[in-house]
């Protein structure tokens, strides 16, 4: 796994440093940081791909995982997105304006498989329905 950064990150190479910025400023690069990822971070990881002392980098995480933003994976101990972020995430697509956008990929399903297509978040065994489609079957 490297320390980069998406290109689109606002935490990429030019711009300041992420000791010189705002607290906020260093929650939400450990936050962009972590979303460009497939399995998390060590802390160690993320100081360093950041430019943050572990002790910043340390207290941060612990910050945040007290607030339920992020966890620690329980196998690797790795650093992962928590339930609280999970929960903003669904939120914002329940209510999000990139709806027709989906709403159209799953009735092209529909179409090209002849049957029922829900659109379902699991988070863990929970799951959230955000769009169905029924088939248009004929009425007997």
């Amino acid at each position: 796994m490297t320390g980069a950064v998406a290109s689109s990150s606002t935490c990429s190479l030019g711009n300041p440093p992420p000791s010189s910025r705002s607290a906020v400023g260093k929650v939400l690069c450990i936050l962009d940081y972590l979303s460009t990822l497939r399995r998390g971070a060590s802390v160690a990881q993320i100081g360093d791909a950041l430019g943050l002392s572990r002790s910043q980098a340390h207290r941060i995480v612990r910050n945040l995982t007290e607030e339920g933003v992020l966890r620690r994976h329980p196998r690797s101990g790795r650093v992962i997105f928590g339930p609280r972020v999970a929960g903003i995430a669904l939120r914002l697509l329940g209510g999000s304006s990139i709806r027709p956008l989906w709403h159209a990929v799953l009735r092209e399903l529909v179409e090209d498989l002849g049957e029922t297509c829900n659109l379902v978040v699991y988070d863990h065994c929970v799951g959230t329905y955000f769009d169905r489609i029924e088939v248009n079957w004929p009425l007997p």
